[in-house]
């Protein structure tokens, strides 16, 4: 299980590198529904 755990940790890290590039690509500008939330939890909820 442990592999899986380190595929999930490196998906989410991905995740979160994405989100991040998505917001400066749009100008800084947070998609509305994740306003206001933790980076980590606006990439959850995008999962």
């Amino acid at each position: 299980m442990s592999s899986e755990s380190s595929i999930l940790a490196r998906l989410f890290a991905i995740e979160q590198q994405v989100l991040a590039l998505q917001a400066k690509l749009a100008g800084e500008q947070p998609a509305p529904i994740f306003e206001g939330l933790p980076a980590d939890e606006a990439a959850l909820i995008a999962l």
